[in-house]
């Protein structure tokens, strides 16, 4: 048997992108407003920022939370995920995550370094780095993820890729880090 349990209504614009989307949950055999989001878009069309509201129930109204800023580099792949959290108190936004992007001459990921915002030293501290190569036919060959000096002693884990000769996926290996040994091993 199938219940309700959640259901969402979206707004487009002429371009046929989302601008509004709002979440509703079954609860008590009512359907109640949880989350809504508002996109904005640049001129090509991409995302450009993602506000996050919560329903304030007390209230009766839409409660910022969160918001997401894209940036985006000459070849209209993305650069930079900012994401911010909404402080009641102080009215504003406040820094959270930042991610920031970088490609090849192929213009296929390279690498990925994802940082956590620190209040205190009001800078960002890099939470983890992660490395992609690719095959000549430009698949993932192998991807990488280690863990920020300050977190971990290095890579935590890893999968590496093979394909045959005509570009068919033969096999994957996944790893993670041994903190005894220090290496990468074989996942099971």
């Amino acid at each position: 048997l199938f219940v309700n349990s959640e259901r969402r209504f979206y707004n487009s614009n002429n371009y046929g992108l989302v601008e509004t989307e709002v979440v509703e949950v079954f609860n008590l055999e009512h359907w109640r407003a949880f989350r809504k989001y508002n996109y904005q878009y640049n001129s090509s069309h991409e995302i450009e920022e993602e506000l996050k509201y919560l329903w304030n129930e007390e209230l009766m109204n839409w409660s910022p939370s969160q918001k997401i800023v894209y940036t985006y580099n000459d070849n209209n792949t993305l650069d930079s995920e900012l994401t911010q959290v909404w402080f009641e108190s102080s009215q504003s936004w406040v820094n959270e995550t930042i991610s920031d992007f970088h490609y090849n001459e192929r213009n296929q990921l390279v690498n990925l370094t994802e940082s956590n915002w620190n209040p205190s030293a009001g800078e960002w501290e890099e939470r983890s780095f992660q490395s992609l190569t690719y095959t000549a036919l430009g698949q993932v060959e192998d991807a990488t993820i280690f863990d920020s000096p300050n977190v971990a002693l290095g890579a935590h884990e890893s999968v590496e890729a093979s394909y045959d000769q005509n570009g068919n996926l033969n096999t994957t290996v996944f790893r993670r880090w041994d903190v005894d040994q220090e290496l990468l091993v074989n996942a099971e």
